[in-house]
């Protein structure tokens, strides 16, 4: 559980910095607070159905990442209708950040799943020269 809510901020801190790279690209002078609640409201909701998502198994890892895609990009849609995100930025842009978004976000958890490994390796060693 607490792993999770680390990646809920983290996903919320690479949207927000984002957003507000994208903000300064159009001459944006401000950030709404609404518009940051909207912003933590949608990636709740994204990552309770990436959970969902996760459950679905295919041979074919590329399928299974164009399906998250598909549906994350579909949600950025409608969430981009139900917030009026379009009234500030076009669509097209909001479909570019989510991507960056998401691939931003699979960088970060690669980049842990090697600190990850390399803390394991760095264990394991310290673990076989007690040994000796």
């Amino acid at each position: 559980m607490k792993e999770q809510i680390k990646n809920y901020f983290a996903l919320n801190g690479v949207t927000l910095i984002i957003l507000a790279f994208i903000a300064s690209a159009y001459h944006g002078t401000l950030l709404c607070l609404a518009t940051v609640y909207e912003v933590f409201g949608f990636n709740l909701i994204l990552i309770i159905v990436h959970k969902g998502l996760d459950h679905f198994e295919s041979t074919y890892y590329l399928i299974e990442l164009l399906i998250k895609i598909s549906i994350s990009l579909g949600l950025i849609v409608g969430a981009g209708a139900l917030f009026h995100w379009y009234d500030s930025i076009p669509i097209g842009v909001l479909i570019a950040m989510g991507i960056g978004v998401y691939v931003l976000a699979h960088f970060i958890g690669i980049w842990r799943i090697q600190k990850d490994i390399e803390w394991i390796n760095h264990v394991l060693k310290e673990k076989s020269q007690d040994e000796k």
